[in-house]
């Protein structure tokens, strides 16, 4: 059985990253948003922009740590912890892009 190599993962995610990023841009750029205090975000403000780009690249990726730290213990256990640890984040890092970029570009096309 072939399996694909980290480096094919992480490629993947750098380009589900990109895309993610683009579609996050052109959402941020046409529409404004309301804040959980009922405040109202105007389209293309810093604001909007900043928050968007947090959650993507800092948010989730923790977030998929703590998910894989709990999975990784259970997968694959000939291999080491930090082994199985790196392919189980990276594969989750993709699972929750793809997701993502899924509901981004559903977004975008309604535009």
């Amino acid at each position: 059985m072939k399996t694909i190599s980290n480096k094919t993962l992480l490629i993947t995610f750098i380009i589900l990253l990109i895309l993610n990023s683009i579609c996050l841009f052109i959402l941020t750029k046409n529409t404004g948003v309301y804040n959980l205090d009922g405040t109202f975000s105007e389209a293309n403000s810093s604001e909007i922009m900043i928050t968007a780009f947090t959650g993507l690249l800092i948010s989730m990726p923790i977030l998929c740590a703590l998910i894989s730290a709990i999975i990784a213990i259970f997968v694959n256990k000939q291999e080491f912890y930090s082994k199985r640890f790196v392919r189980v984040y990276l594969f989750s890092l993709i699972i929750f892009n793809v997701f993502a970029f899924i509901r981004f570009a559903i977004n975008v096309l309604s535009l």
